[in-house]
């Protein structure tokens, strides 16, 4: 079962603040989750209670990273006996252009479509900028059909390249 409430503190400065908890439990292990927003918290909690009626759900502490995922996903492309050339490219784009940027990132705590583009990130980050989109459009090979952010977010042992 899980609850939406609304949680108030006073901050050490002495300002009031409020923020809206989801509490769940996920096999037998208390999880809490913090919005900004009643609206965002409800939302959340019906999407989780789907996750937990299908077996995806994952709490965002028990999540691995992106780059976790790909040494993952690296992994079983070799074990499924793809080509040597093709593996190398994977571990290129995964190197170079999804771990720098993605791999610390837990997906279970920001959704793909909140991840740092390309863009936006090559002046600060050493990019080329004659190349500005080369991270979005590299992690599509890792990302078909979400499958990187989905295989992090769940800390499957396999992900469909097929």
């Amino acid at each position: 079962m899980a609850s939406v409430r609304k949680r108030a503190w006073v901050t050490s400065k002495g300002v009031e603040k409020t923020a809206w908890v989801v509490d769940y439990t996920h096999r037998g292990k208390q999880h809490i989750k913090t919005f900004p927003t009643k609206r965002e918290a409800t939302a959340w909690r019906a999407d989780m209670q789907h996750e937990v009626k299908q077996g995806t759900h994952t709490p965002a502490s028990k999540s691995i990273t992106v780059a976790e995922a790909g040494a993952l996903w690296l992994s079983q492309a070799e074990n499924d006996g793809l080509e040597a050339s093709t593996v190398m490219q994977y571990r290129q784009h995964l190197n170079y252009h999804i771990t720098p940027f993605l791999g610390d990132v837990k997906p279970a705590r920001k959704a793909p479509r909140q991840a740092p583009r390309g863009r936006s990130r090559h002046p600060d980050q050493g990019r080329d900028p004659s190349d500005p989109g080369r991270g979005p459009r590299a992690a599509s090979p890792a990302d078909r059909d979400g499958d990187l952010h989905r295989f992090a977010r769940l800390g499957t042992a396999r992900v469909d390249l097929g």
